[in-house]
Parts: structure tokens; C-alpha cells; sequence
């Protein structure tokens, strides 16, 4: 359901990446990812458990609609690098 223009997993030891696959992760990670993208988080993420339609609505509220998104918090990541 959700293409890999929204999500996408690599494994470390099994996939090939690619040079600004590595640099995105040396530079962001998913610590500075989620503190961007969830900045302003007004509910409770899914659990694990949850449906696949519930996972499913959070992830595009998240990068596609950019519900919880904070453009200045990626400003300040990028003046500070």
C-alpha cells in the first residue's frame, strides 16, 4: 500500500546503498528525521500491534501531508551543520 516514495526499509548487511543513501543517514538519521517530520505531534504513534490501516493513515499524516512538520526545525539542523 504505501510505495517506496513514502517509505522504504535497507538492511545493513543484506542491501547495496547508495552514496546519498549513506550521507542522508550519516547526516540525518532517524533521530533527526522523526524531530522534523514529528515536531509537531499532537497524537500517540502506533503501536507496533496496531492495524496495518491505522500505521498505514499515521505514515502518510506524517510525510505525505506533512501533519506534525516543522520547516524551522529543519532550518536549525541545517545552519548548524
Amino acid at each position: 500500500r504505501l510505495g517506496v516514495h513514502i517509505s522504504f526499509v535497507r538492511s545493513v548487511t543484506l542491501d547495496s546503498w547508495k552514496e546519498k543513501e549513506v550521507l542522508a543517514m550519516e547526516n540525518g538519521g532517524n533521530q533527526k528525521v522523526n524531530a522534523i517530520f514529528e515536531a509537531n505531534l499532537t497524537v500517540s504513534k502506533p503501536l507496533a500491534s496496531a492495524s496495518g490501516p491505522v500505521r498505514e493513515r499515521f505514515i502518510r499524516d506524517k510525510y505525505e501531508r506533512r501533519k506534525y512538520y516543522d520547516p524551522t526545525v529543519l532550518q536549525q539542523y541545517q545552519q548548524s551543520s
